[in-house]
């Protein structure tokens, strides 16, 4: 045969959940969990084997931690942020859509094959805390003052759900919001997947401004 040539290549394959900690972007890259280098942009793998990192498709970063899970595997990770050794590991979720870091041992994990929101303990694996139920296609996660707020795709919706497990609503009529992430002035971004868009929603009232558009 004749010569190769690359015409394209990336570092990335599959990137899904992504987290930044440090100077560090941490990404869920299904085949490969990987780490940015936010200076340089330079990509290194933190595990590429699909024995150990779980297919990872979703996650969390902060502090000393890094959480993953899989949508396909049911895996959920908990990692030492230093030395990227894995602290805790949980089998048999249900098709984990999204997961937020609680604190070094505790993490929050929103299952789409049954609605729930649970809290996984690296003390004790067998542990299944239900924090939330009824969630209609969890895709997105994160917390503050006391509330977990979550991207229900299916329902076009961002729910908050407090310590009783009782919900309110923060937007309705989105086109599949997933992923979540809190911006310094307290609102809240939204990547609304349905359209391309990345949108910005007050918490509180709900009133919302697009500040991106036309994502793949």
């Amino acid at each position: 045969g004749g010569p190769l040539r690359t015409v394209i290549s990336s570092p990335l394959s599959l990137p899904g959940g992504i987290g930044i900690a440090g100077n560090a972007l941490y990404v869920a890259d299904s085949f490969t969990l990987s780490a940015v280098d936010l200076s340089t942009a330079a990509v290194r793998d933190i595990d590429r084997s699909l024995l150990t990192n779980g297919y990872p498709t979703t996650l969390a970063a902060g502090g000393e931690r890094i959480a993953s899970a899989s949508l396909e595997t049911g895996i959920v990770q908990l990692r030492d942020r230093r030395s990227e050794r894995v602290l805790a590991l949980w089998t048999g979720l249900a098709r984990p859509g999204a997961v937020a870091l609680i604190d070094a041992s505790h993490v929050a994990v929103a299952e789409i094959g049954t609605g729930r929101l649970l809290m996984l303990d690296a003390a004790n694996p067998e542990s299944r805390r239900v924090l939330a139920e009824g969630l209609a296609q969890p895709m997105g996660l994160v917390s503050r003052r006391g509330e977990w707020f979550v991207s229900e795709s299916a329902e076009g919706r961002i729910s908050a759900f407090g310590p009783n497990g009782k919900s309110r609503p923060v937007a309705a009529g989105l086109q599949r919001p997933e992923g979540l992430a809190w911006m310094p002035d307290g609102k809240l971004a939204v990547a609304e997947t349905g359209t391309g868009r990345v949108l910005l929603i007050d918490p509180e009232s709900g009133e919302r401004e697009v500040i991106a558009s036309g994502l793949p």
